[in-house]
């Protein structure tokens, strides 16, 4: 897949401008504040429809206008390919692929796989473990449809759960049958995830330890700590078993939203032990 061209309009400091690529290394250079992170973040928006550093369109479209427009060409497998974003902040968003738009933006994602590499990416290790399952969902989301499906339906039971739990400890009216409901729906989509999240970490562990060893000349040793509740576990009864408790703090402590990843080296936590460097 190659990016042979890109252009923008009104995307944040870009006003209007076309970009061409070459189809081997490129090399952005310029002055602070020129725009290169914005470019990259452009790209980013066309594989994946939406921002790789805000999440809120409003902070993407320029200082003064009301809409953005990207459009990439792309050429994949001898195919000529377009995709079109036009963004209406918080009135319209549509993103199109080769004229037709999707129904749903989740269906774009996979096609152009790309992936951004920025100075905060240390976030990854120092960060808390929503930064962890956010890497995760990002690399499987491009690569794997049916956990992309799986994720979206998880957190969508997952914030009607927390929703109905609020209500129940508004009115005082704590509803089992209602909690049930949800928890069965809950099931299939996080053994999923759980599943599908444990073979990606064990396909790149040992590819990562390649990489680690050639850059620590081969003194130190790296590996990956997969912390999940359904380790070992039944995940519908961990939903029962937790009952009470999210009664009581209402919200939903049991699932694969809490999961994380803990990274080691020479057998210590490398968020409690690395230096800034090692990170």
């Amino acid at each position: 897949m190659i990016l042979q061209k890109l252009l923008l309009t009104h995307f944040k400091n870009y006003t209007s401008a076309t970009v061409g690529f070459s189809p081997k290394l490129n090399v952005i250079t310029g002055k602070n504040g020129m725009g290169k992170t914005n470019l990259l973040d452009a790209i980013y928006y066309i594989g994946m429809g939406k921002s790789g550093i805000s999440g809120n369109d409003r902070l993407v479209v320029q200082k003064g206008a009301d809409f953005f427009r990207l459009e990439g060409h792309f050429l994949k497998n001898g195919q000529k390919d377009k995709v079109v974003a036009k963004v209406i902040p918080g009135k319209q968003k549509i993103l199109e692929y080769n004229g037709v738009a999707y129904t749903k933006i989740a269906e774009h994602v996979g096609k152009f796989p790309v992936v951004m590499v920025a100075p905060n990416d240390t976030t990854l290790v120092t960060g808390g473990s929503e930064e962890r399952r956010r890497f995760m969902d990002t690399t499987l989301c491009q690569s794997d449809a049916g956990y992309l499906n799986a994720l979206l339906r998880y957190n969508r039971v997952l914030k009607n759960r927390n929703a109905a739990l609020k209500q129940m400890g508004a009115s005082h009216f704590f509803d089992a049958t209602l909690l049930e409901s949800f928890d069965r729906q809950m099931v299939t989509p996080a053994t999923l995830i759980f599943e599908k999240r444990r073979a990606f970490l064990m396909d790149i562990e040992p590819v990562f330890n390649e990489y680690y060893r050639v850059i620590s000349n081969q003194q130190e040793t790296v590996e990956f700590e997969y912390k999940s509740q359904l380790s070992g576990n039944d995940f519908a009864e961990l939903l029962k078993g937790a009952r009470e408790k999210d009664r009581l703090l209402q919200r939903s402590t049991a699932g694969i939203h809490r999961d994380d990843l803990i990274f080691r080296f020479n057998d210590l936590n490398l968020k409690q032990y690395a230096s800034q460097g090692q990170i």
